[in-house]
């Protein structure tokens, strides 16, 4: 077997999760880059949109409940 981590302790030379081996093992020196990046989505079909939020809107809807003569009369 290939040794992965070679200046690790023995119990981690073989790891190839990172999340497995102790913070004090890993290199602090990685470079963290852009964190998130935010997409925006922008409409290039609005009558797509406009259906699919139809259909969101109808899927919250319930039907009306059946009411018997003493329901109705309350």
């Amino acid at each position: 077997m290939k040794i992965i981590n070679p200046g690790m302790p023995e119990p981690y030379k073989y790891e190839t999760d990172y999340r497995k081996i102790p913070k004090k093992y890993l290199n602090s020196n990685i470079p963290e880059g852009r964190k998130m990046i935010k997409w925006a989505p922008f409409a290039t079909m609005p009558q797509q949109y406009e259906i699919i939020n139809q259909h969101i809107k109808d899927q919250s809807k319930t039907d009306k409940p059946i009411l018997d003569e003493l329901a109705l009369r309350d």
